[in-house]
């Protein structure tokens, strides 16, 4: 054990705690699915940062950045970037006025068919379960290269902390965690930019 892995540990005692003040706000399924419908822009562009930003991000692509892809790494972030914004503004309109909370209700409702509905859940589940298997996969790795602890103890932690935050505090939750990991994300790439920068010549002119 060393000082990373304590600090890791901290972080994720600090987001189950706010798990647990957060679930005693959660009333009712709208609170728990869709935040109540109450949700800021902060906190909505705050999760999608942090989901964007994540182990595929600073593994996955940094890796591929440094075997030549960068070119093509640059194209597809700004796609997927852009896929945010052009899908919150065209498409989340439609699902905010039709009143449902999640997905494959909307489609149910969207071709009046249970059949659509049912295809659509089954689809959410399968790419759902790639994304978060590559994203505990990731995070284990991570965890195991930077504290040298055991990676299946790593993904059970990692486990762990998902489910508590997920099924205690719902979307509400979510949001705020991911919202206080993409300040933390962001606050430390712009002090490794700029450490990085200073240590290679190239700061700021004094």
């Amino acid at each position: 054990m060393n000082m990373y892995f304590i600090g890791m540990c901290i972080s994720m005692i600090i987001y189950i705690l706010i798990s647990i003040l957060v679930s005693r706000r959660v009333k009712d399924a709208n609170d728990y699915y869709v935040a109540g419908r109450r949700a800021s822009v902060f906190l909505i562009a705050g999760s999608l940062i942090a989901s964007y930003t994540s182990t595929g991000m600073f593994m996955g692509d940094a890796a591929q950045c440094y075997d030549g892809a960068f070119t093509s790494i640059v194209l597809f972030a700004g796609m997927q970037s852009a896929g945010y914004i052009i899908g919150g503004v065209f498409f989340g309109r439609y699902l905010r006025r039709s009143g449902v909370m999640t997905i494959p209700e909307f489609f149910g409702k969207r071709f009046a068919s249970i059949k659509m509905r049912k295809l659509a859940a089954l689809t959410a589940i399968i790419m759902m379960a790639v994304y978060l298997l590559s994203v505990i996969q990731g995070i284990g790795t991570l965890m195991n290269a930077v504290t040298d602890v055991e990676y299946n103890i790593c993904i059970i932690l990692t486990l762990v902390v998902f489910t508590i935050i997920t099924v205690m505090a719902g979307s509400t939750g979510v949001l705020i965690t991911d919202t206080l990991m993409a300040t933390l994300f962001t606050g430390s790439l712009i002090i490794s930019a700029i450490v990085i920068s200073e240590k290679m010549g190239g700061g700021l002119q004094r």
